[in-house]
């Protein structure tokens, strides 16, 4: 289990960069920031390769200024070419900046806290719970992780992220196992792997739809590797959809054609119309051990 952190900041964000230290010190993690271990006389970058060489865990605070610093990106390298852990936060939406420099390229595939608008994949959080994200993040162990038994993957597109959070909790209070990245990728993995993980261990998929899902490269994706692995695909139309025949009738046409998503078009729909409990209550029911031969 790591328990040493070096966190690597720009100037600008000193007092978050302080905040996130004190959130960690207070859960008995080993800090290492400049402004307590580097002292007067002493060469800066002997200080940070000897932090980075001796830590765990390397939390950058991602910002444009942060890449605009030669000495941050500096400082990712190196984390980097000792293949340090890294668990990113991000401060202020920089995310496109990343493939810009080939110190930070690729980062963007780590799954990270954004703090600039509190959100996990579209999925509104508190401040406390983005802390406690990152804290769980360092202190994720793969080899210790005792992953959910069989969970329903909840697949979504970003603007249902509230409609699929809502629904994977739902769910979940029905007693089902539900997975949904916004709650379940650990801060710090490679996000992409961690959703084939959890597709691979899935009863079943549930996939809220709406008129972007045609063109969410993601999705369909995910939908096509649940077809590989004969996983059942249970379509939801989001509330922003539903109700409009002219809206039904276009993502029909569209799922049709597509190869990977023509199973959204062979299945009818679960819709919150007439109302919300009776859709958690006819998807609970499909997804009973009794009905999985059906769904």
């Amino acid at each position: 289990m790591a328990h040493s952190v070096m966190i690597s900041y720009n100037s600008a964000q000193r007092a978050f960069a302080e905040s996130l230290t004190g959130r960690l010190k207070a859960a008995g993690l080993d800090v290492w920031i400049d402004r307590e271990r580097i002292h007067p006389g002493m060469r800066w970058r002997e200080g940070f390769v000897d932090a980075v060489r001796s830590r765990d865990v390397f939390v950058p605070v991602l910002s444009q200024s942060f890449l605009q610093s030669s000495h941050c990106r500096l400082e990712v390298l190196t984390a980097r070419s000792f293949g340090k852990k890294i668990v990113p936060v991000m401060f202020d939406n920089s995310m496109r900046g990343l493939a810009d420099h080939p110190e930070t390229e690729g980062l963007n595939d780590i799954f990270m806290m954004f703090f600039g608008d509190l959100m996990s994949v579209g999925v509104p959080i508190s401040e406390d719970e983005a802390f406690r994200r990152v804290i769980e993040g360092i202190l994720f162990d793969p080899t210790d992780a005792a992953p959910l038994p069989s969970p329903v993957y909840v697949a979504h597109v970003w603007k249902e992220a509230a409609f699929a959070d809502r629904l994977a909790q739902a769910l979940a209070e029905r007693g089902q196992a539900t997975w949904i990245a916004a709650r379940h990728v650990p801060v710090g993995v490679r996000w992409f792997d961690e959703q084939i993980r959890a597709i691979h261990r899935a009863k079943a998929m549930v996939v809220v739809i709406n008129a972007d899902a045609p063109t969410a490269l993601h999705l369909r994706t995910e939908i096509a590797l649940a077809g590989v692995l004969d996983i059942p695909v249970l379509p939801v139309l989001a509330d922003s959809v539903k109700g409009s025949w002219d809206a039904r009738k276009a993502l029909n046409a569209a799922f049709q054609a597509i190869d990977d998503l023509r199973v959204l078009y062979e299945k009818e729909p679960f819709s919150s119309d007439p109302d919300w409990t009776t859709m958690i209550d006819q998807l609970d029911a499909a997804l009973a051990p009794s009905s999985a031969a059906s769904v």
